[in-house]
């Protein structure tokens, strides 16, 4: 009985268990670097102080899609202003001269997070989808012989 052409097998296993399989290793690089800045980060308020805006490429011309990142400045503890600018970005438009809370590592002081947990929902979805896939993708293909 013909098996199929060859190329079946490498492709079934590049999109079946080599790209979930990345995703995953993303989705948990991304969660152990959220855990180690919130794991030494605090708490403290920060007012805009400028805000980057970022046009995305592809959005149509009636509905653009665009993003912000703002920078903030705040108190470091030795009582200087520093700035730090927001590891990512947010469809919310701050205004200048708002405060938020924002979460600062000051072992990392130019990079700061805002309150929200986008990037980490975003992180876990990948780690339990690509995991969920690519496991099942190996259960499968290592006994495809079974299924024959």
């Amino acid at each position: 009985m013909d098996d199929g052409p060859s190329w079946l097998m490498p492709l079934i296993f590049v999109c079946f268990v080599a790209i979930p399989g990345i995703m995953t290793f993303l989705g948990l690089k991304t969660l152990i670097k959220f855990w180690r800045f919130r794991r030494g980060s605090v708490a403290v308020s920060g007012k805009v102080v400028e805000v980057k805006t970022i046009n995305h490429v592809g959005a149509g011309p009636d509905q653009p899609k665009v993003s912000y990142q703002p920078t903030f400045e705040y108190d470091a503890p030795d009582g200087t202003r520093r700035r730090g600018t927001a590891a990512t970005y947010t469809d919310t438009q701050f205004p200048i001269n708002a405060m938020r809370k924002i979460h600062v590592n000051y072992d990392v002081p130019d990079e700061v997070h805002l309150d929200q947990n986008g990037a980490l929902i975003t992180a876990l979805a990948m780690v339990l989808i690509g995991g969920a896939v690519c496991g099942l993708s190996l259960y499968v293909l290592s006994g495809a012989e079974r299924f024959s």
